[in-house]
């Protein structure tokens, strides 16, 4: 691995800690918040934001129901997404238009790819806006851009690349100061690099703040519910580049005593995702070809080592993102149909209970 990639691992690996750390939110010393009592102060609003661990299904079910308790009362309203980046908005509008099957967007989004997360997280989120037409906005900035900017930082772009993020992005001292604490803690101390590092934080925030921003100028929405990773959301990140009114929701009370959020809901805290299906194999992409490195279970699987994958359920496999789409919203005990090349046989098919 090369230096730049092994940079570029690590600014990844701060950021994901950063969306989900609970230092980064804090808020006065309260009683935690209930949604309808705090509905009255959010609907006179333009823009109502709501963080997120990742990986948490209970912040996932919150964010839904501060959208369920908007919509009725923001009929024109459109739910801004960090989880899409902005050039996939397209695929989004076709997805709520009920053009696309969730595997379609999904595949064309390339979320495996981008964005990684399990997308049972969000599927709710996602069948709401669809079910209500509501707008999904892509809000993040592309992938290829902010890997070029922690290679080289923002003053590092060339003209065109320049152009994708907005024409003023500047970071406060409070802003650094605060992303140079939590870049120390996982670089075991060393600042170096952290100008980059602020560079990809500034390229998200100020991304998803101008793309929300544009959505309700131009008059795609009215309002929107943002969701994004809890340190985008705290007020000196997207909220201090937005143009509307906005107020702060998490979901998960924070440490320390300033004013970085408005609302601590702490609901749903026990929700939990089932666990996924597995087909009880470890897979390789080699020569264009997904095969099977090493067989698990293989008494229950039926698989085996160098098997090529062609198809799962009838879909075609020709990437590893191509097994996680088709393997989304399956559970343990579920029956899959497989269709794998063995050796000189043109194709044998299998079919496997997932574990």
């Amino acid at each position: 691995m090369t230096i730049i990639s092994r940079y570029f691992v690590i600014v990844l690996l701060l950021a994901t800690a950063l969306s989900g750390c609970s230092s980064l939110s804090k808020v006065l010393p309260t009683q935690k918040a209930r949604l309808p009592t705090i509905l009255p102060e959010l609907i006179p609003l333009q823009i109502v934001l709501v963080g997120e661990s990742h990986t948490s299904y209970a912040d996932h079910q919150t964010q839904l129901a501060v959208i369920k308790a908007l919509h009725p009362h923001w009929p024109n309203m459109g739910i801004g997404v960090e989880f899409v980046q902005s050039p996939f908005q397209g695929i989004l509008d076709k997805y709520v238009a009920g053009k696309l099957t969730d595997e379609q967007m999904l595949k064309q989004t390339h979320w495996y790819k981008r964005w990684r997360y399990d997308f049972r997280l969000y599927r709710d989120i996602f069948h709401y806006a669809k079910a209500h037409h509501i707008p999904l906005l892509a809000l993040n900035a592309p992938i290829e851009l902010t890997r070029k900017i922690s290679k080289n930082g923002i003053k590092g772009l060339n003209a065109n690349d320049r152009k994708q993020l907005p024409k003023k992005i500047t970071a406060t001292k409070a802003y650094r100061e605060r992303l140079l604490k939590i870049f120390q803690q996982h670089a075991h101390g060393n600042s170096k690099g952290i100008d980059n590092f602020v560079d990809v934080q500034l390229a998200w925030d100020a991304s998803m703040a101008e793309n929300a921003n544009k959505a309700i100028h131009v008059g795609k929405v009215k309002n929107i519910v943002l969701l994004a990773g809890s340190g985008h959301v705290i007020r000196q990140a997207i909220p201090a580049r937005l143009n509307y009114s906005s107020s702060i929701i998490v979901n998960q009370k924070p440490e320390g005593h300033k004013t970085q959020v408005d609302y601590v809901l702490q609901q749903n805290k026990h929700a939990k995702l089932p666990a996924s299906g597995k087909i009880g194999v470890q897979m390789v992409m080699q020569h264009n070809t997904i095969k099977i490195s090493k067989v698990l279970e293989s008494h229950k699987a039926g698989l085996k080592k160098d098997d090529q994958i062609v198809a799962i359920n009838g879909a075609r496999i020709q990437a590893l993102e191509d097994i996680k789409i088709a393997l989304w919203d399956k559970k343990v005990g579920d029956i899959i149909d497989v269709k794998i090349k063995r050796g000189k046989r043109t194709s044998l098919e299998k079919k496997i209970k997932l574990l």
